[in-house]
């Protein structure tokens, strides 16, 4: 068994955890480089599924706070983008400053996440360094791009400016003499940056910023360093200024057309060459600007382990096709038989323990209304005593194709009509009938599940029960009730080919993690033959981290697949909880000693 699977973050489960707190679907794609929100949905890559290092993991986490908090919280998607591509690029800017600090206030740590993420991409290169910013061959235009990108994250973002201070500080002076007053100008424009408040005015502050840049042009304007010979023929764009006339030599000073045409005194030809370079500038020539796709591409590249499994390890939903099987149904009320009395009395135990004190009835206490909020249900006079097991169980159901293997055959008694005579009298007494059925690890595993499943809903305690294999499906969600699962006919999926325990741990603890109760917990019923070890490795050590007991049960004796299973349990805290269930007649204990040592 390779245990080094241990070093990989589960960082699906942290993707499907934030979308699910900005309140968006989370798709994963195993077509998309980078993550991605259109407002109602995340597309996440399938290739980051697992972070393989820590910094890794902070630029991923990063990311899903810039696109789900801000850009799919704050963005209009439907407003008017310019099609220039240099005012397209400070767009990019401008709505980044705009959105990350509206998403700062919604959720005051995701400041924290970003300034973070910025740390670690700047030690890896990705903004460039000082000499690069500085050089007098880098293009205008991608001067322009790096200043107001690092000027303006290090100035309105908090904490961001510790690690872009010396870049923002050395773009900003090779801007500030590569462009003169223009840059001073565009700086002064930026300032409003943070007083944003719609996408609409970020594209329209940018749109003013590159208007600076576009002025009348004279033909005998040197070309500036790092600016090829230019577009010949280029029409200007809508907006641009007329033709002007007139000479000046390169060391001249001219001046730039003010809104109301008054020319302004200190530029020189080659800052009115670069100038005119940046506005001109080509989508190839220019650097990303998206801090989404900045963060993405830099992930891509930092990234050592290619998934190569990374086809069974994409989460699948998949609908029910077919009812409760009949095995799992006579296994069930069997298992369900066993387990009432013990459990119940388990469960009665934990329950008396976890007294409450409640408030009820149609006499109020005014003496308590001013200084009680809305809601507050000790308004009333009568207190009464209640009690309540805080616990939230999530079963998860191996259903794969490894499962179908013969455990062995239980016996179910029924109770069958007294048989008739020839002399036409009946015996008074009913006789015992005994039906003998061929018990599979797939039976054992679903009717383990809905038999302690019914048995916690008479305690009121919420469950949920997921079914696996190569895809996962719900066969009861925590606001359904067994009653109304009766009679259907699309409840379970079965006999899938491959087993993505981790896949399905994942599905399962993303939603665990949003319940409110005070305890939660995963039983994991399977024979430990999992197709996808890494991610079981992230799953264990993720739920450690946030305090959610898994129990696992495994059905028959794959030693294989069992080792494969605990040195994942173990890497992640959980090596002792744990049962192995051999026959079926051992499973109502091993149920016992599960819940015993957990709940």
């Amino acid at each position: 068994m390779n245990t080094a699977v241990t070093r990989y973050r589960n960082q699906l489960l942290v993707a499907r955890i934030l979308s699910g707190r900005y309140q968006q679907e989370l798709v994963v794609s195993t077509k998309a480089s980078t993550a991605s929100t259109d407002g109602d949905r995340i597309t996440f890559p399938a290739a980051w599924m697992l972070a393989d290092n820590e910094d890794v993991a902070t630029v991923m986490d990063g990311i899903i706070d810039h696109e789900a908090a801000g850009h799919g919280r704050h963005t209009d998607f439907h407003a008017r983008r310019s099609r220039t591509p240099i005012v397209n690029r400070l767009e990019n800017i401008l709505e980044d400053i705009r959105i990350e600090l509206a998403a700062g206030v919604d959720w005051p740590g995701i400041p924290r996440n970003l300034a973070r993420m910025v740390a670690v991409l700047v030690r890896w290169g990705v903004f460039g360094s000082a000499e690069l910013l500085t050089s007098p061959n880098l293009d205008p235009g991608v001067l322009l791009c790096n200043a107001m990108l690092l000027n303006c994250r290090a100035k309105f973002l908090p904490g961001q400016d510790e690690h872009l201070g010396m870049l923002a500080a050395a773009s900003g002076r090779a801007a500030e003499q590569r462009f003169g007053m223009l840059w001073t100008e565009a700086w002064g424009l930026a300032q409003r940056a943070p007083r944003l408040t719609s996408t609409k005015d970020a594209c329209k502050l940018a749109a003013d910023i590159v208007k600076l840049f576009k002025l009348p042009p004279r033909p005998d304007c040197p070309t500036p360093p790092g600016v090829g010979n230019g577009r010949k023929g280029a029409e200007p764009d809508d907006g641009d200024a007329g033709s002007g006339s007139g000479s000046a030599g390169v060391g001249e000073v001219t001046g730039p057309a003010t809104p109301d045409g008054t020319p302004e005194e200190g530029l020189t030809p080659l800052q009115r060459a670069a100038a005119a370079a940046a506005v001109d500038s080509t989508d190839k020539d220019l650097p990303q600007t998206d801090l989404g796709d900045l963060a993405g591409a830099a992930v891509n590249t930092h990234s050592k382990d290619a998934r190569t499994r990374v086809a069974l390890q994409v989460p699948q939903a998949v609908s029910g096709t077919q009812p409760v099987p009949h095995s799992w149904q006579v296994l069930a009320t069997r298992l369900r038989n066993s387990l009432a009395g013990d459990l119940a009395a388990e469960l009665d135990t934990l329950v008396s323990c976890h007294r409450s004190y409640g408030y009820t009835g149609r006499e109020l206490a005014t003496g308590k209304l001013f200084r009680l909020r809305l809601g507050d249900g000790r308004v009333f006079r009568k207190r009464v005593d209640t009690y309540e097991l805080d616990t939230a169980v999530t079963l998860l159901a191996d259903v794969s194709s490894s499962m179908g293997g013969l455990m062995g055959v239980v016996d179910r008694i029924t109770l069958q009509a007294a048989q008739q005579h020839g002399s036409g009298y009946a015996d008074d007494s009913a006789v015992i009938g005994t039906t003998r059925y061929s018990v599979s690890r797939m039976d054992v595993s679903g009717g383990a599940a809905i038999a302690i499943g019914e048995v916690l809903e008479q305690f009121e305690i919420p469950n949920e029960v997921i079914g696996f294999g190569r895809a996962y499906q719900i066969i009861k969600s925590f606001d359904d009730t067994w009653t109304s699962l009766a009679g259907r006919s699309d409840v379970v999926a079965l006999r899938a080919s491959a087993t993505a325990t981790g896949m399905a741990m994942t599905i399962a603890l993303s939603r665990l993690d949003f319940r409110e109760e005070a305890r939660r917990l995963l039983i994991v019923l399977t024979d430990g033959e999992a197709g996808d070890p890494e991610m079981l490795a992230s799953a264990y050590a993720y739920a450690k981290s946030v305090d959610i007991e898994i129990v696992t049960i495994f059905i028959g004796d794959s030693t294989r697949g069992i080792q494969q299973t605990r040195a994942a349990m173990k890497s992640g805290g959980y090596a002792g909880q744990m049962s192995v269930v051999r026959r079926p007649d051992e499973l109502p204990q091993r149920v016992i000693e599960a819940v015993r040592r957990s709940i």
